[in-house]
């Protein structure tokens, strides 16, 4: 079913489909934020209780005193309540660097959803000559439990951090990088780009720095925890002693912006119903009278108890909406053509797949074509430097339908929903500049992704 989108939307308007699919518009496109399942089927009416059997007539009397009404039955106690869903994170989630608080597994510290309120902490580490990839501190894990999340989305992780070189020339880099931890061992996730360590005055003025690290969309499970640790590199042939990395405190704290995404938990069951209180018992006939006029008639006898309420159906379980995506990257190194020649991305290996085959992807072409009809998002990102205007196209059919550029930009990224018949439509990146240059292409940052959004 195609959707039929609001006309003239405001950037940041949220729009919800017929299927329960929510878009959000950028101010260029709408884009998915996903859908929820259908609601679970009601589970069936308990049976009705069969009725009490009717009390017996009482016998007629003189005008005796009436008995006295019996004690009201106590109420049933209430079903226990079901338990809640896991929870889910909020989108954009932001990550602290608590060095002052230790985690599990020793030496790692505490990568915080909230500040720890503690006073600044300076880490400082010493470089040999030419030395790379040295750990800042012992690396920072999220808590148990944290971030209880099923997916890591697609995006741009966003590190702020602090630090001070000890000599205004001193050329050193740093980056960062994303690994999940199972509770055994842990797996690396990416890595972000390397930046160089700014200077201010002196060794002892903090100054922020801002890495950049592109993020694949990767399945985790709800218990595994994240780890980022930061790294430097001494790019001189002589050591650099007294490098201060800086967090925590009120006015150098270090931090990350994640693309972790908000999901709700599922509802708990129903508890079950409290019992039904007993009947209260019935008054005693009153005594008979002396002769003369007739006495009133007696009390009706109790009423029977009432049936017993029949349990309550289970509720029905809630709808599951299917992934289907395919991820590639390319793993090359060669020259771009100039001239604002065609150059295909060159996505050769199928990295991932989900309820689709990897055949849809051609290795040799570098087309997708899937035989699953709809409407596809596809994102793509290209190292296309070449020290000149540069950009990326999506094409489909051999038609372009999207393009995005700029001018000495290193990895460009592109993003578009099509719609693709399942047969014969096909869509590839191609990309374009003014200049030359060799370039090497690998999965961090030369890579394709297509994910089925709707019919």
């Amino acid at each position: 079913m195609s959707i039929v989108f609001p006309s003239s939307p405001s950037i940041g308007q949220v729009y919800v489909t017929p299927t329960g699919e929510s878009w959000r518009w950028n101010g260029t496109a709408w884009e998915s934020l996903g859908a929820y399942g259908a609601p679970g089927s009601s589970g069936t009416s308990g049976s009705t209780g069969t009725a009490g059997t009717s009390g017996s007539t009482g016998t007629a009397g003189s005008s005796g005193t009436a008995g006295s009404s019996g004690t009201a039955g106590s109420s049933g106690t209430s079903g226990s309540s079901g338990s809640s869903g896991i929870d889910g994170i909020s989108g954009g989630v932001n990550l602290f660097f608590n060095s002052s608080i230790a985690e599990t597994p020793v030496p790692y510290r505490q990568l915080g959803k909230l500040t720890s309120g503690a006073a600044e902490q300076i880490i400082t580490t010493n470089l040999a000559s030419n030395q790379q990839n040295v750990l800042v501190d012992s690396g920072w894990i999220t808590a148990v439990g944290v971030p209880n999340a099923l997916v890591i989305p697609n995006g741009i992780w966003h590190a702020y951090v602090y630090f001070a070189k000890p000599s205004l020339n001193a050329n050193i880099e740093c980056y960062f990088t994303v690994s999940k931890w199972d509770g055994v061992s842990a797996t690396l996730l990416f890595t972000s780009s390397q930046v160089p360590l700014e200077w201010d005055t002196n060794n002892s003025t903090p100054v922020e720095v801002k890495t950049n690290g592109v993020a694949t969309t990767a399945v985790i499970a709800p218990t595994d925890r994240l780890i980022v640790n930061l790294y430097l590199n001494n790019n001189d042939n002589q050591p650099h002693n007294g490098v201060k990395f800086y967090t925590e405190g009120t006015l150098n704290y270090s931090y990350i912006v994640t693309t972790l995404e908000a999901f709700s938990g599922t509802s708990g069951t129903s508890g079950s119903s409290g019992t039904t209180g007993t009947s209260g018992s019935s008054g005693t006939s009153g005594t008979t009278g002396s002769s003369g006029t007739s006495g009133s008639s007696g009390t009706s006898g109790s009423s029977g108890s009432s049936g017993t309420s029949g349990s309550s159906g289970s509720s029905g379980t809630s709808g599951v909406v299917t992934l289907y995506l395919l991820e590639a990257y390319a793993d090359v190194t060669y020259t771009l053509p100039g001239s604002f020649t065609e150059d295909p991305c060159r996505y050769s290996i199928v990295s991932n797949t989900v309820n689709v085959p990897s055949a849809w992807f051609n290795t040799s072409t570098y087309t997708f074509t899937p035989l699953k009809a709809g409407y596809w998002e596809i994102t793509a990102l290209y190292d296309v430097y070449r020290n000149a205007e540069a950009s990326m196209v999506i094409k489909k059919n051999g038609s372009n339908v999207a393009a995005a550029g700029s001018f000495n930009a290193v990895a460009q990224q592109i993003r578009k929903i099509v719609y693709l018949n399942g047969s014969t439509d096909y869509v590839n990146i191609i990309n374009v500049g003014g200049g030359t240059g060799s370039r090497a292409q690998f999965a961090s940052r030369s890579w394709f992704q297509a994910r089925w959004v709707g019919e």
